[in-house]
């Protein structure tokens, strides 16, 4: 579970951006009420490094997805 907070209230507060992210596990940090960065708290460093590799992984997956969109609903037919 994660919290979302203002980019500008973290800006003011860091240290409570840090709390919530260490209740919560993660802060989604909004800029113009959009998300845009990730606060986490690191328990253990392996863990970080599957959870980066596995969004690098995803990221690159929906790229390519959104990339052949037509080619792949036209297999679907």
């Amino acid at each position: 579970m994660s919290k979302s907070i203002a980019i500008s209230d973290i800006a003011k507060d860091f240290f409570q951006a840090a709390r919530i992210a260490d209740e919560y596990g993660s802060v989604i940090i909004l800029k113009d009420d959009t998300p845009r960065y990730v606060l986490m708290e690191i328990k253990n460093e392996n863990e970080v490094k599957q959870e980066i590799s596995d969004q690098e992984l995803l990221s690159s997956s929906n790229k390519i997805l959104q990339r052949n969109m037509r080619v792949y609903q036209e297999l679907a037919k």
